[in-house]
């Protein structure tokens, strides 16, 4: 039996239906909009992701939702070293009823900043986001992962354009972002689908949030 080395978490491989699908999507949009309420003007990526993943586990209580956890920051480890190395860390994961008791079978939900004119910010979602669920490093054998965009400059529109040239310049044109069904707390829902370097594909949600009151730090 071949060994992979680095093994990627997300290896078990599960399918999520529909509804499961939906339930996220719904949860990742309301926790991100009463963050971005809350948060402070020039308030960074890792803190606001935070505020998010709290958010996201005071809508599920209050909407009564079980048979599903939130976690996050989760470390990736490199169990080909024997030091404290890791592969990455993941911004917020979500386990349902049948993944519970398996640390690694958990969905991967990435944020990241871009803007519109963000030229940096928004190739980093493709090249440090994105790349990460294509090479396998984050839910290998799923069929699903999620990237969360927090637009800080306008519009949500020109970041999706932007980001969809880069999307289909470096994985083809299959890859570029298409529409999905919308969301009342959400700028723009969209999809898109990758080749994965250990083969077969994966489907990805690209949920973009208004943080433009935010803003760029200063």
């Amino acid at each position: 039996m071949t060994t992979r080395v680095n093994e990627p978490v997300g290896r078990p491989s599960f399918d999520l239906s529909k509804d499961q699908r939906a339930t996220l999507i719904d949860l990742v949009c309301r926790g991100a909009r009463r963050a971005i309420e809350r948060a402070d003007p020039g308030t960074l990526e890792v803190p606001l992701t935070r505020m998010v993943r709290k958010d996201m586990k005071r809508v599920k209580k209050e909407r009564g939702i079980t048979g599903l956890q939130v976690g996050g920051e989760y470390e990736v480890d490199d169990m080909e070293a024997d030091g404290p190395e890791l592969l990455g860390r993941i911004d917020v994961t979500v386990q349902f009823a049948h993944q519970f008791g398996d640390e690694e079978a958990v969905i991967a939900v990435e944020a990241k900043r871009v803007g519109g004119g963000q030229t940096t910010l928004n190739r980093a979602y493709v090249r440090d986001g994105v790349h990460r669920f294509v090479t396998g490093k984050y839910s290998a054998g799923h069929p699903w992962g999620f990237m969360l965009g927090y637009v800080i400059q306008p519009t949500a529109a020109q970041v999706v354009v932007a980001i969809s040239d880069y999307l289909c310049f470096d994985y083809g044109p299959k890859s570029c972002l298409k529409e999905d069904a919308p969301h009342e707390d959400a700028a723009l829902v969209r999809r898109s689908t990758h080749a994965r370097d250990l083969g077969g594909e994966i489907g990805l949600t690209h949920v973009f949030m208004d943080a433009s009151r935010i803003g760029a730090a200063s």
